[in-house]
């Protein structure tokens, strides 16, 4: 027998969002109970399924006399139905707010477009992003529970554990990271904004004629208004945890600057005639494509629906740059995805492993601190240059 078949056949371990211990020890003041907010609410068993039924009750995680801590109600037998029908409830509340957002949108859009000066566009970005999306996947969830059964319920359990445990994980590089960019902003924002994108973001123009190639880099740390730093900080907390819960902080740097210089070179010679560009969206990307390989080359031991969740993100934001083509920078955005790709098939190999973590190498550690000191240099310029011209 190969070491691939026994891996194979042998259930994965050490996975800590499976660790019996992920969760508290029950409280021991009755045998079935409830929390709401983290606080211990006992009930009997009657009073528990109603509880879990109800969506007007934020119940989290339970307890009954079968397991010693606390667990999701998708853990319990008898809470099956109570969890199939919560769930749909909030489906169906799902489904009516993304109506209106269906209805709301096209209204503004058709409005601004009859009416202002103003580019439209964001309302369809904002169509698609909080009326299309979720009203396709709350139609989903609806048509999932109606045929739920006892494996789809233990599948979501464990997405739920794995959710729970993602969200203890430390993500010190993250941070440093969002608090570079909001530094710049501030710069930004003292000195003017189209001010502040003339000084150092992406003028292609004096790129190709004066030679101001470090404009490839400025341009990655600066971002044209609240909205735009407010989505992309966001998209770094989320992907940035998972890069560090299961890559290594020392991965993210050298994935956003690798894939940010990308994103830079392919707005430049794909668009040479575009606007100026700015924002962390390469580099975001990259990020994206290196978990896309991850998810694909680690799926053995990632929780199921990792891979489809990134290739979900991928679709979503194609879909966004292909209806806001005049206010989003495509380019960069295919750049900097290639970019974390290249990076991803680098990095991690195709050998079957239970290691759900990357584990760097020496010259990977020496890469990402050097990557790091690179990315507070051009922090520095960029707010340099924006002082500079303000």
């Amino acid at each position: 027998m190969t070491d691939e078949t026994i891996l194979e056949n042998t259930a994965l371990t050490n996975l800590p969002w499976e660790a019996p211990d992920l969760f508290p020890v029950k409280p021991k003041e009755s045998e079935f109970g409830y929390t709401v907010r983290g606080k211990p609410v006992g009930c009997s068993r009657e009073q528990l399924a109603d509880a879990i039924r109800r969506i007007d009750v934020p119940a989290g995680l339970v307890w009954t006399p079968d397991a010693p801590r606390l667990v999701s109600p998708e853990e319990v037998p008898f809470l099956f139905d109570a969890v199939r029908e919560r769930e749909t409830r909030e489906a169906t509340y799902s489904l009516k707010t993304a109506l209106i957002h269906l209805l709301m949108w096209p209204a503004l859009f058709v409005y601004y477009l009859l009416f202002s000066d103003k580019n439209p566009t964001i309302f369809l970005i904002l169509f698609l992003a909080f009326g299309v999306v979720p009203a396709i996947q709350a139609i989903n969830t609806r048509r999932k529970l109606r045929r739920a059964n006892a494996i789809d319920m233990s599948r979501a359990a464990m997405s739920l554990r794995y959710g729970a445990w993602l969200g203890t994980r430390k993500m010190m590089a993250t941070w440093i990271f969002v608090g570079l960019l909001v530094a710049v902003f501030l710069a930004q924002f003292l000195s003017g904004m189209q001010r502040s994108i003339n000084a150092a973001g992406l003028v292609k123009p004096l790129v190709f004629q004066n030679g101001e190639y470090w404009r490839l880099l400025t341009c990655t740390v600066l971002h044209g208004d609240i909205l735009h730093i407010a989505f992309n900080a966001l998209a770094l907390i989320t992907l940035g945890r998972l890069m560090e819960a299961h890559a290594h902080p020392i991965y993210l740097p050298v994935t956003f600057l690798f894939s940010a210089i990308c994103g830079s070179l392919a707005s430049l010679y794909m668009t040479p005639d575009g606007p100026p560009s700015v924002g962390a969206s390469g580099g975001l990307m990259g990020m994206i494509g290196f978990l896309l390989v991850m998810g694909y080359r680690r799926k053995d031991v990632l929780p199921q629906g990792f891979l489809k969740a990134i290739l979900f993100s991928i679709a979503l934001i194609l879909g966004i740059g292909l209806i806001a083509a005049g206010m989003i920078d495509n380019a960069a955005h295919l750049g900097g995805l290639a970019g974390g790709i290249v990076l991803g098939l680098v990095y991690i190999t195709r050998r079957r492993t239970r290691n759900y973590r990357l584990q760097p190498s020496v010259p990977a550690n020496i890469a990402g601190a050097m990557c790091m000191g690179v990315i507070f240099v051009i922090a520095g310029l960029a707010v340099w240059k924006i002082v500079k011209m303000g």
